[in-house]
């Protein structure tokens, strides 16, 4: 399957749920793909469809986990836990998502500065990184 993520106009901004600074997990929606039934447009105005999140987080599952600094750098920490939390997963489990779509995740901050910067609130939120096919949609 080809990885195809579409491009929107519409903007709203992720972030961190919860921080256990004695655990080093942050946790919060790692990719959120629909809110209240409508594609969701990241502040790149990206929209990624739920079968493409779930087919692209099954394989980083399964091999990378890594966390950066804004996407660069050494290691500073891994994902711990990610669910798919799409739409037929949630009505199927019974389980409320406040109207979101995507994918929870808990990180394990192994850096200091980056954890203090998670407490402070100056990291707000989680930003993937990949690569796709991506398809302009007006």
């Amino acid at each position: 399957m080809t990885d195809v993520i579409k491009m929107c106009k519409k903007q709203e901004t992720t972030t961190v749920m919860k921080v256990d600074a004695e655990k080093r997990l942050v946790f919060g929606w790692a990719q959120v793909c629909k809110i209240d039934g409508e594609d969701y447009y990241d502040t790149d105005n990206q929209c990624i469809p739920e079968e493409v999140a779930l087919d692209s987080w099954d394989g980083f599952m399964q091999t990378t986990k890594v966390m950066k600094a804004m996407h660069a750098g050494d290691q500073m920490g891994e994902v711990r836990f990610a669910f798919p939390l799409l739409e037929d997963i949630a009505k199927s489990l019974g389980v409320a998502t406040g109207g979101k779509s995507g994918i929870i995740t808990a990180v394990y901050v192994a850096d200091d500065g980056m954890l203090a910067k998670f407490q402070s609130g100056e990291y707000k939120g989680f930003s993937i990184g990949g690569g796709a096919t991506w398809e302009d949609v007006e």
